[in-house]
C-alpha cells in the first residue's frame, strides 16, 4: 500500500536546502521541535509516494507548489544531481503511476 515513507530522513544531505532558501523558522527544524536532539535538526518524517502526484504542495511548509519542482529541489538536495526536463518528466510520470483510487470519489 505504502511506497516509501514510514522513516525519518534529514532534508538537506547533499547540499543545505534551508540555508539556500533562507528565513528559518521553528517549523522548518523538523524533528528537533520534539526532541530537542541536534541531530534530529532539519530530519522530518518521509511520507509514503502513493498519491504524491495529488498532494501538492509539497514539504512540510507547502512552499514547493509542483511536483516537478519537488523532484528538482529533491534530486540536489538529497541526490546532489541535477536533472534535465526530460528525466523529471520521466520521474513525474512514474510517481503518477503510484496514484490510487480515493474511496471518497468511488
Amino acid at each position: 500500500m505504502n511506497v516509501g515513507g514510514n522513516l525519518y530522513q534529514k532534508f538537506g544531505i547533499m547540499g543545505d536546502y534551508f540555508r539556500d532558501r533562507g528565513n528559518i523558522t521553528n517549523a522548518n527544524l523538523g524533528r528537533y521541535n520534539v526532541t530537542k536532539d541536534e541531530a534530529d535538526r532539519f530530519v522530518f518524517r518521509v511520507p509514503s509516494l502513493r498519491n504524491v502526484a495529488l498532494t501538492s504542495p509539497y514539504f512540510h511548509n507547502g512552499s514547493v507548489k509542483t511536483l516537478e519542482e519537488a523532484i528538482g529541489v529533491m534530486a540536489k538536495y538529497q541526490l546532489g544531481r541535477s536533472l534535465c526536463d526530460k528525466d523529471t518528466l520521466l520521474i513525474a510520470q512514474f510517481l503518477g503511476t503510484l496514484t490510487g483510487e480515493h474511496p471518497e470519489l468511488n
